[in-house]
Formats: structure tokens, C-alpha cells, sequence
């Protein structure tokens, strides 16, 4: 296991059946991998970027071509600003759901169970061990939901623990696991109106609630 963690956290990251404790532990270091190459990255392109500029006289910049390596470099820095407020955006929901006393959650009450940091990027997160509940609720969320904006669907999360605490009392709630599943691409406000996203995310959905059975 220690071995696993240190060489191959993608492989046990999202792997059911690894217990939510491992895979949230490996989980949490790729993701702070993750976001240390992104930076390093960042801060490589740009200081090319001010090389280039820095380098450069007015007679460069008419020569054909300068502009294009400008141009390249200055999208390399938009994508990468892009990567980095996903996995910022998912380190401050993990955190922040912990920081806040109303919501009753130990750093070892969240689990991340996995992510992907691609595309829009993926995340699910469990408050309560699903393998240890009595009940789960699985929360997924809709349109323009991101890995930016994790701590939407992971407030609404929150917010139905803290129904739980109201209504039932926190013996039933610490019994209690709610997950927030963003596991697929959401719909923005264009796609909205057609399920083709929806679609397209339902096995993963399915396959993730057989597994939690």
C-alpha cells in the first residue's frame, strides 16, 4: 500500500473497492502534484515570455513569425491559468468544507475519491465514508458546474448534511455519507436544452452507484 501511494496514486485514485481512506490519501497527492507542475510549467512559459519581449527589438517584431511565438506563448499561459483554477478551485473546496465549524467535518470526514483535471475537469467527494454509512445521497450537478466551481455542488452537499442535522439529528447524519458527483461533462447554457450531455454521463453515474452497493 505504502509502496502504491508513493509510485502509483493514479492507479488506486479512482479504483473501487480501495478503501475511501487510501484512495483520498492518493487522491490528494496527485492533486497537489498536479497543481506544483502546473505552476512550475506556468512560471516557465512565462518567464520565456518575458525573455522574448525583453530580447526583442522593434525590428523583431516585424520580422514574420515573432508574433506567432508571442501569440503561442500567451495561449500556453492561458491554458495552463485555466488547468491551475481547476486544481486551485478543488483545493480551496476540500479546505474550506473543513474550516467551517457549522459543517461538522474533520480533515478525515472528506474523501476524495477521485478527479481529473482535464477538459473541464472531474471530481467526486464524499463527507462520510460511504463504505461506513447507512445511507448515502449522491448530489450531481447540473449546468456550468466545473472543477473550478467545486464548492457549488460541494456546498450543496453541505447544505444537505446540515438538513440531516435539523431534521434528524447528527447520530443520523454521522451515520450518513452525502457525496457530490461531478463525474461527467456538464452542460453549459447552450447545451442545456438537449441531454447529450446527460447522456453521455450516465454510465459513469450508474457504474459509480453499483459500486457504492
Amino acid at each position: 500500500r505504502i509502496w502504491l501511494l508513493a509510485r502509483a496514486p493514479a492507479l488506486i485514485g479512482g479504483l473501487p473497492g480501495i478503501p475511501p481512506a487510501v484512495r483520498d490519501q492518493a487522491n490528494r497527492r496527485r492533486l497537489a502534484a498536479e497543481q506544483a507542475r502546473l505552476q512550475r510549467e506556468r512560471a516557465g512559459v512565462a518567464a520565456e515570455l518575458a525573455r522574448l519581449r525583453a530580447d526583442s527589438t522593434w525590428l523583431d517584431r516585424w520580422t514574420p513569425g515573432w508574433n506567432e511565438q508571442e501569440d503561442a506563448l500567451q495561449t500556453r499561459l492561458l491554458i495552463l491559468d485555466r488547468q491551475l483554477d481547476r486544481v486551485d478551485g478543488l483545493q480551496t473546496a476540500l479546505g474550506g468544507v473543513v474550516a467551517d465549524p457549522r459543517n461538522r467535518l474533520a480533515p478525515g470526514d472528506v474523501y476524495l475519491l477521485g478527479f481529473d483535471p482535464h477538459r473541464d475537469g472531474t471530481a467526486v467527494i464524499a463527507l462520510g465514508d460511504p463504505t461506513r454509512a447507512s445511507t448515502i445521497g449522491v448530489l450531481v450537478p447540473g449546468m456550468d458546474n466545473t472543477l473550478a466551481n467545486i464548492a457549488n455542488p460541494l456546498s450543496n452537499a453541505v447544505n444537505l448534511r446540515r438538513t440531516s442535522d435539523d431534521l434528524a439529528g447528527p447520530a443520523v447524519t454521522d451515520r450518513t455519507s452525502v457525496v457530490a458527483w461531478l463525474g461527467y461533462d456538464t452542460p453549459n447554457l447552450a447545451e442545456v436544452a438537449f441531454d447529450d450531455k446527460a447522456q453521455a454521463g450516465a454510465p459513469e453515474l450508474v457504474g459509480f452507484v453499483d459500486d457504492l452497493r
